[in-house]
């Protein structure tokens, strides 16, 4: 059936209705969060008993003042001419498909490895993984594509790691990701996968060994961590803070701090909480900042998301503000690092590639078992009729 835009135009009139009273109902709640938020930095915090009410009552994800100035806005240092060793992985993947001719996963992980000031050219490191489905699994394909996506995202700390740890310059080395550094879903959705956890701790740990200042940069954040605190603080810390209903539910960190922090400038930092975080070692703990990557009239805000040793040490939390604000300013108008997307257009698997592996997973196939292997009807179906876009 064709869309029915007859239907969908009503739809989208009270749709834009709608957003309109939303937009200034959470106008208002930006106001009232920023406000508190600066009555907060005015007083003190006792940090060590909120997270102990937070150990024994929450479940949720809070942030945790680690300065005595919460509201802290820190310009960047000038460019420095200091030459730096950046490593960026990103990683794509394919997920098995039980209506494909043949039935597998793919990881792709890439490595783009930069240095400033130099005349040296870039260099990309791979690796690529095939995975095969266990015959014998009764998960559904969602589980798999959780799985295969897990994978990837461990792959590409582990190939991080295995580079960064392996350059020996006398130069400062810093190592991004992608999206944020922690891997909270880890425990959470694959309890019994204790031998990727134990791979996603090794990978952080050389990286602690080396000393390697380490960041995951989250672009466009809808976290709600700092948000959480203010709520929370906002009321008797001693409640019960599992019950009753947020007082800003329409606003999230970044909408505070697009009103704190000018053009170049990051927050004050925040140590993100966690019950997986306080179970965790010194290393595995997750510090953040939020950057404004953006314009004057027209604010972006990312959140930098960086490991105990690299936010023990102010000089390398100053090194990695300025050196992330350097590249974003390559792509102009679209503040994004330059490394994050060179990585990304390295490790992504476009059609064709895809197409070649199924041909060749599938010639090798029929070689073994001797036999045919075709898509399933519905597959077939479905690519006849490609040229319409159906869910």
């Amino acid at each position: 059936m064709p869309i029915n835009f007859e239907q969908l135009q009503p739809q989208i009139l009270q749709s834009g209705i709608s957003l309109g009273f939303q937009i200034q109902e959470r106008n208002a709640q930006l106001q009232k969060a920023a406000k508190f938020f600066r009555d907060l930095a005015s007083s003190s915090i006792d940090v060590e008993r909120l997270s102990r009410v937070l150990n024994k009552k929450s479940e949720k994800r809070y942030a945790i003042p680690a300065e005595a100035l919460i509201d802290g806005s820190h310009p960047a240092d000038r460019e420095t001419d200091q030459k730096i060793t950046i490593l960026a992985a990103d990683g794509s993947q394919i997920s098995p498909n039980r209506h494909e001719a043949v039935s597998f996963g793919l990881i792709n992980t890439a490595i783009f490895i930069y240095r400033t000031h130099s005349t040296e050219i870039p260099s990309i490191v791979t690796e690529t993984a095939l995975i095969h489905p266990d015959p014998s699994s009764q998960y559904d394909d969602e589980f798999d594509e959780n799985m295969i996506a897990l994978q990837r995202d461990i792959a590409e700390r582990k190939l991080l790691a295995k580079e960064a740890c392996q350059l020996g310059c006398d130069n400062p080395v810093i190592a991004l990701i992608d999206g944020p550094l922690q891997l909270f879903n880890l425990r959470q959705l694959f309890q019994n996968q204790k031998k990727l956890f134990e791979e996603y701790q090794s990978a952080i740990q050389q990286l602690s060994e080396k000393n390697i200042i380490t960041a995951g940069y989250v672009d466009r954040p809808r976290a709600d961590y700092v948000i959480r605190m203010i709520d929370f603080l906002k009321e008797n810390p001693e409640r019960n803070i599992q019950s009753g209903e947020p007082q800003f539910p329409l606003i999230c960190d970044s909408d505070i701090f697009s009103l704190l922090l000018r053009p170049g400038e990051r927050s004050s930092l925040f140590n993100l909480y966690s019950k997986n975080s306080m179970e965790s070692k010194e290393s595995m703990k997750i510090f953040f900042f939020y950057l404004n990557v953006g314009t004057i009239p027209k604010p972006m805000i990312a959140r930098i998301e960086i490991p105990s040793w690299t936010a023990q040490n102010v000089e390398s939390v100053n090194l990695l503000h300025a050196c992330i604000l350097e590249q974003t300013k390559i792509f102009g108008i679209y503040p994004y690092p330059y490394v994050l997307h060179r990585a990304h257009e390295s490790a992504l698997i476009n059609f064709a590639e895809k197409n070649q592996i199924t041909n060749l997973v599938a010639q090798e196939l029929s070689r073994q078992e001797k036999s045919f292997f075709q898509k399933s009807n519905k597959q077939i179906m479905k690519d006849m009729s490609n040229r319409k876009i159906s869910i």
